[in-house]
């Protein structure tokens, strides 16, 4: 064998230099994929996670209801929401069924009394539990820090704690309590909340920045059959963006639409948010929110399910000739800050032998 020939045999037993390009471009590409997949699987991995603490700090939610209790319907704070200034509002009202969401926290044995701010959930409420005699508003009051109680987990200190959970309770029989858990994270230390004031008489603001958590919020939607310009017109609701007084502001900013400036409460909705029936509370998710008349805000939120409006029980065949007006609770996200705090919703009905009425 001459010297050209073991020249040859020795190239065709190697790589040439284009496969050898090709070979490392290959594995470029494979290298880029490899790091593309990692956020993804850390991601997937952190919503499994939650999603299942969530079902834990759920159960937990659930117990701690039963075992608190609730008072009786008609000591509870309001029956339904009513519009002020074109936003609900929590008010007692005359003709209380007690069918309609109220909170947790001011349907528990437990006397919760608002602070100078007028918001729920803010560091100035203060709680107390019924001394000896029943009775609230007597000496033999008991102090009650009733807001360790949401926190998650339940042993750590409340610096350490990245959970909470907020309920609805609504009456759906004589002793029954539809009851409905929000399950939120804390997204970023010194981020602020929205919360909004628990009576009409309170201050001016129909929805505050104070909260150091997430909470659940009453926002009132139009759900419109009758308009059938989208395909999706059955699962359509539109947030209302009225106009209300000049003192109505949100971090001291007018969040009207005739300000000229984009109406925070249009930051409460997104693609993939849970949002609950103020009137039957029935859990909806948003698919996506849409512009779609044009006007420069996303009001139109989209459901996955088809609305069921007031009505549909009696007669689920027939939509309603009119526009109705809604209210539903959705937690957003904290001021200046994108990202959905709500973890999980969770819903079960607990039968509440001590309610007497």
């Amino acid at each position: 064998m001459n010297t050209k020939n073991k020249q040859t045999i020795c190239c065709r037993g190697g790589f040439s230099l284009t496969e050898m390009l090709i070979a490392t471009g290959i594995m470029a590409i494979g290298l880029v994929l490899v790091a593309l997949i990692f956020p993804v699987g850390v991601k997937l991995t952190t919503m499994t996670t939650e999603k299942s603490i969530a079902a834990v700090v759920a159960d937990e939610a659930f117990a701690k209801i039963h075992l608190y209790g609730l008072r009786d319907f008609n000591d509870w704070p309001s029956a339904q929401m009513e519009t002020v200034n074109g936003n609900p509002n929590y008010v007692v009202s005359a003709d209380a069924t007690y069918d309609f969401c109220d909170l947790f926290k001011y349907t528990t044995p437990v006397e919760v009394t608002v602070g100078g701010d007028g918001g729920w959930d803010t560091d100035d409420d203060t709680y107390a539990a019924a001394g000896p005699d029943g009775i609230y508003g007597t000496a033999d009051d008991l102090a009650v820090n009733l807001d360790e109680e949401f926190f998650y987990p339940s042993e750590m200190s409340q610096t350490d704690r990245k959970y909470r959970w907020s309920a609805l309770c609504r009456r759906v029989g004589e002793k029954d309590v539809q009851v409905t858990v929000f399950v939120t994270r804390m997204t970023f230390d010194g981020v602020s909340y929205y919360t909004f004031p628990y009576n009409a008489a309170g201050p001016a603001y129909l929805y505050q920045v104070g909260a150091d958590h997430p909470v659940p919020v009453p926002v009132d939607v139009e759900y419109d059959p009758t308009d059938t310009s989208t395909s999706a017109y059955r699962r359509e609701l539109e947030i209302l963006l009225t106009d209300p007084d000049s003192t109505d502001r949100i971090d001291n900013t007018q969040w009207d639409r005739a300000s000229g400036v984009m109406n925070k409460v249009l930051s409460f909705f997104d693609e993939g948010y849970t949002i609950v029936d103020d009137r039957n509370g029935k859990i909806y998710r948003i698919q996506e929110i849409q512009d779609i008349n044009g006007d420069g805000f996303r009001e139109t939120v989209i459901l996955y399910d088809d609305w069921q409006w007031d009505g549909y029980d009696a007669d689920p065949a027939t939509l309603p000739t009119t526009a109705q007006t809604e209210t539903v609770w959705v937690v957003p996200p904290g001021l200046s800050s994108s990202r959905y705090p709500c973890v999980g919703v969770f819903q079960k009905v607990i039968r509440f032998d001590e309610i007497k009425n």
